[in-house]
């Protein structure tokens, strides 16, 4: 079980959400608990780094201004 558990705790994870210290508290947690984890708050910037970055998780919040999933 252990190697499965050192795998899991190398994945990257970004956070996306609007709320400045919801996103950011999260991605502290999740790095506390050894997931390298960052945040952002806007979708021009989520897209921005996870294209230039690409992390193996998201954690994104539904209801983000400025862009619906109809684009």
């Amino acid at each position: 079980m252990a190697p499965l558990v050192s795998a899991c705790r190398s994945l990257s994870v970004l956070v996306v959400d609007d709320y400045v210290d919801a996103a950011d508290s999260l991605a502290t947690v999740l790095t506390l608990c050894g997931f390298p984890a960052r945040a952002v708050t806007t979708t021009a910037h989520a897209l921005a780094e996870a294209t230039a970055t690409p992390p193996d998780a998201v954690l994104l919040d539904l209801h983000l201004p400025g862009m619906d999933g109809s684009q």
